[in-house]
């Protein structure tokens, strides 16, 4: 019988984006696959992906203080120890709803852990909505 061995999990700093495949896929609209394939994504540079054993298209999961959310790694060219996720329902799991009194939350900058997923799958839209407005 083998044994498993994860990665330990990467410390990180969450930042949310506009892609420009979202914004292609929001033309089509938000209940389209293509924007929930793209929402669903986290880009992250490709040495942290090598630190958590992970190839393009893994499920990972991404957690902050608030919360936690599967989603597809694809690689990017963002600075190591940063991970971007597209505006969404996914990004909007993981954002703290404190506003500093401003009105708007931030939605950068916050920090994050990445650690590899256990099978999951993706975060479903319905399990987040269902969790938002407490149905199923």
């Amino acid at each position: 019988m083998g044994f498993l061995i994860l990665a330990p999990p990467i410390k990180c700093t969450l930042v949310t984006v506009r892609t420009a495949r979202q914004g292609e896929a929001l033309e089509m609209g938000k209940l389209t696959q293509e924007y929930r394939d793209e929402c669903s994504t986290v880009l992250m540079d490709e040495d942290d992906m090598n630190r958590l054993r992970v190839k393009e298209d893994a499920i990972v999961k991404v957690t902050t203080k608030v919360g936690s959310v599967e989603l597809r790694v694809r690689p990017t060219m963002n600075s190591p120890g940063v991970i971007a996720v597209p505006l969404g329902p996914w990004a909007n799991a993981l954002i703290p709803t404190d506003t500093s009194h401003t009105g708007m939350p931030s939605y950068k900058g916050i920090p994050a852990e990445v650690s590899t997923s256990m099978g999951q799958g993706i975060t479903s839209l319905d399990k987040l909505l269902g969790d938002l407005y407490g149905g199923a």
